[in-house]
């Protein structure tokens, strides 16, 4: 007697799907997913349906600092019910990565404007490892609505990152949804099991463990269009609302050599940054200008490769005071220039990435190298907590 196709087929399957179920018992029962957040050794990262990663709600500790998140995922500041508020924007340099709230950029900048005679509350929505692409994000749901009278934009080390993700790229993906393979791991175990033991990520994307297809090849973070594009819009925005505004360049032990003057993938950034405050007429700080003027050493000024001491940013806070105080605010509102278009001029890219050396230039015998040291010692610092490295940014080359 013969048996029907159909009838095979559901003897075949319904071993097959036993053997899963029962696969998918034991694997919960005994292995669980390798935590893609950061531990002890870094701030604590987890993912955001809108903002890529963001950070847990709760007091923390970390690096020698402790700090408190809202339920707006952004750090707690104490508020006096002041006049005028100031909001600073930018990544865990401007977030006061391993300070306590005291010694914070945006508290030195409160004492430094309030000694000037004006009543103002400084906030910070800057959080870790976040380009201007997530810091746009975090304006629309958090920042507006604490209704800010100015921006201080810090935004650089982590658009100028090259890593094997866009952070435009990522975000539009976070829009239309997770895809059906990341729901199905989320569904089944098992599934994520056997994705880790064929293709367990690399080293230094760990922390990020939730990017589940990362480019072969890397890239910008945020491309150097893109980043004007950013800045510029923030800008407008700003204005557009009533908003002034102030661009703030960061520092690192490197730049806070006044005879420094090597070509870095960083240039065109810094470069960008001074162009657009230029053409919307924006106060502009240089943060290694202002520890240049004190003769600040690297060991005085950071507390490790780039992110700034308490005297680091008493002395950003002093230099951003005065150029407010230069352009008359709060009695003048600073706000950029709406009468021009959308700024479309940044600086050149400079990084070849598929060379992986600098555009232009003849590639070095020990470019390679030089490359894997630079990256080592990011892949160190991350080891010892430094935001931007363990969530996918890059200060070097």
């Amino acid at each position: 007697m013969s048996v029907s196709i159909g009838r095979r087929a559901l003897y075949t399957l319904v071993p097959v799907l036993s053997l899963l179920v029962v696969a998918e018992l034991l694997v919960r029962a005994s292995w669980a997913p390798p935590d893609r957040s950061l531990d002890g050794h870094g701030n604590l990262m987890e993912p955001h349906p809108t903002r890529i990663w963001s950070m847990p709600v709760g007091a923390h500790s970390a690096h020698g600092g402790s700090y408190r998140i809202t339920e707006q995922g952004i750090r707690h500041t104490p508020l006096h019910d002041a006049r005028y508020t100031i909001l600073t924007t930018g990544d865990s340099s401007i977030f006061g990565h391993g300070l306590d709230d005291p010694q914070t950029l945006h508290e030195q900048l409160e004492v430094a404007i309030t000694q000037r005679s004006v009543d103002v509350d400084v906030r910070t929505i800057a959080t870790p490892g976040y380009s201007s692409e997530q810091t746009k994000v975090v304006l629309d749901e958090v920042g507006w609505s604490l209704e800010p009278d100015l921006l201080v934009i810090g935004n650089l080390w982590s658009d100028n990152g090259i890593r094997h993700f866009s952070d435009r790229a990522w975000l539009q993906s976070l829009a239309h949804g997770k895809p059906l393979t990341q729901r199905l791991r989320e569904r089944f175990i098992l599934l994520d099991f056997l994705t880790w033991q064929v293709r367990p990520p690399q080293r230094e994307f760990l922390p990020v463990g939730w990017v589940r297809d990362p480019y072969a090849e890397g890239r910008r973070r945020v491309s150097i269009t893109e980043y004007a594009e950013n800045i510029d819009g923030m800008l407008v925005a700003a204005a557009e609302r009533g908003v002034g505004a102030l661009l703030l360049s960061p520092c690192n032990e490197v730049l806070i050599d006044p005879s420094w003057d090597q070509t870095t993938a960083w240039d065109p950034y810094f470069d960008t940054m001074v162009r657009i405050a230029r053409y919307r007429d924006v106060p502009f700080v240089s943060a290694c200008a202002a520890l240049q003027a004190e003769s600040l050493t690297k060991e005085v000024a950071f507390l490790d490769k780039m992110h700034p001491t308490t005297r680091g940013n008493r002395l950003y806070a002093a230099a951003i005071a005065e150029a407010l105080a230069d352009r008359s605010w709060p009695y003048q509102k600073v706000l950029a220039d709406l009468d021009k278009p959308p700024f479309d001029d940044p600086a050149l890219e400079n990084w070849d990435i598929e060379r992986d050396w600098f555009v232009g230039q003849d590639r070095p015998a020990d470019a390679d190298d030089i490359i894997t040291g630079a990256r080592q010692a990011k892949v160190e610092i991350g080891e010892k907590g430094t935001a931007e490295t363990a969530t996918g940014a890059q200060t070097e080359p």
